[in-house]
């Protein structure tokens, strides 16, 4: 069964949330097996859940034994349900089956998305099982800047301001239904982003799209190429572009989650790799 984790109660779990939370075959998106994201980091996220109407923590309990830890947070105006923690011990399958149901009553007709590690083989298989969709499959690698020495840059390489947004929109567009930053949202959010244009005889040939996360860490939401057709030597450019620039600003890491096309060059360039990254999506 699911119950809501009481407020007084919260020390008294978390330990054993978090001890879920290192392990890739039990655990959920966003990862603290990175090498990134610390004990406390997780503690004071999943703590901020009582200060937040769009969030909630249960707990699953199994024969009065609590086996797993739900922290999951809702988007309204987006209809969308997903997780800061899916952390299941045992029974994986009837976890997904309660908490389905649960929410299923408070926020009908959501979209919900499972962000998974492949290793938890429990969940992921469950979800194809009962029709989930599969979304998108990356590989998850980091870069750590101490390890990191800048590489020359293309000249031919722009900032993406205001003035020349709608450049970055047209090459970006390709998102517009499949991600969740699409253009709308970037542009609503613009100072919060970090993009470059990349033109060969003055025609855009690839953008990039990361952010800064609390000034520690970032992270590359996209690599877009023109007529969607995956470029190495675009890929590489573009992506030595935020690199340089993540090593300039003193920040400590990166986060790509990336795909088949590029992984070569990602290890190439001295990504540690973390784990396979899956999404699955049902509206309930």
């Amino acid at each position: 069964m699911l119950r809501v984790l009481e407020e007084a109660e919260f020390d008294k779990y978390v330990d054993f949330a978090y001890d879920l939370a290192l392990d890739l075959t039990k655990s959920s998106y966003p990862t603290y097996t990175d090498g990134i994201k610390t004990k406390e980091d997780f503690v004071q996220r999943a703590r901020a859940a009582f200060r937040k109407d769009s969030e909630e923590i249960l707990l699953f309990e199994v024969d009065e034994n609590v086996e797993g830890w739900i922290h999951y947070y809702v988007l309204k105006e987006d209809a969308y349900v997903s997780f800061c923690a899916f952390n299941i011990n045992t029974n994986a399958a009837q976890a997904v089956e309660e908490f389905i149901a649960y929410i299923s009553e408070k926020y009908s007709g959501c979209v919900l998305y499972f962000g998974l590690p492949a290793e938890n083989v429990d969940v992921v298989s469950h979800l194809e099982k009962i029709g989930f969709k599969k979304e998108d499959e990356n590989y998850v690698d980091v870069m750590f800047f101490e390890n990191y020495q800048y590489l020359p840059e293309a000249t031919e390489i722009v900032k993406v301001t205001r003035d020349n947004f709608a450049e970055f929109a047209e090459i970006h567009k390709v998102h517009d239904d499949d991600m969740y930053w699409n253009n709308e949202r970037i542009l609503k959010a613009f100072d919060e982003w970090e993009m470059y244009l990349l033109y060969v005889e003055e025609q855009v040939v690839g953008a990039i799209l990361y952010c800064f996360i609390e000034d520690m860490m970032m992270e590359i939401f996209s690599v877009d190429f023109k007529d969607n057709q995956y470029d190495a030597a675009i890929f590489r450019t573009l992506l030595i572009k935020a690199l340089n620039e993540g090593k300039k600003s003193g920040i400590s890491s990166l986060t790509f989650f990336n795909e088949d096309d590029g992984h070569s060059v990602v290890q190439e360039l001295g990504f540690t790799h973390i784990s396979k990254y899956v999404i699955y999506t049902r509206t309930i």
